[in-house]
């Protein structure tokens, strides 16, 4: 499990150790090591951590540290948020890779939120 993606989506989300350690009915201790790397949590546990951070469970698994910025934006948003941007992602016509990313990554905000 890779756990600076477990605290990059949690601070995305806003949602705080304590939070989701009271959803899960554990301890922020206990929690914290997930995110520290020190122990993993058990299948039924990642589950609902997934859930709580609507984050595929693939994605919070992923040790990739290279994964790309989009993706770090992409996942954690909104199902809702998620259509508009595969809705956007299709309406660009330039094709010039660079442009298309700068496109995307400027129609995020800090809050998670899309500016169409």
């Amino acid at each position: 499990m890779n756990g600076k993606r477990l605290i990059q989506i949690r601070k995305i989300k806003k949602i705080t150790q304590n939070e989701i350690a009271q959803k899960l009915n554990i301890s922020k201790s206990t929690y914290c090591t997930w995110e520290k790397g020190l122990y993993e949590p058990s299948i039924e546990n990642l589950i609902k951590i997934a859930k709580i951070l609507e984050t595929p469970i693939d994605y919070i698994l992923n040790q990739d540290e290279n994964i790309s910025e989009i993706e770090t934006l992409y996942y954690p948003l909104s199902e809702e948020n998620k259509e508009k941007v595969k809705a956007y992602i299709q309406g660009i016509s330039d094709t010039t890779p660079k442009n298309n990313f700068n496109n995307i990554k400027n129609s995020f905000n800090n809050n998670g939120k899309i500016n169409f």
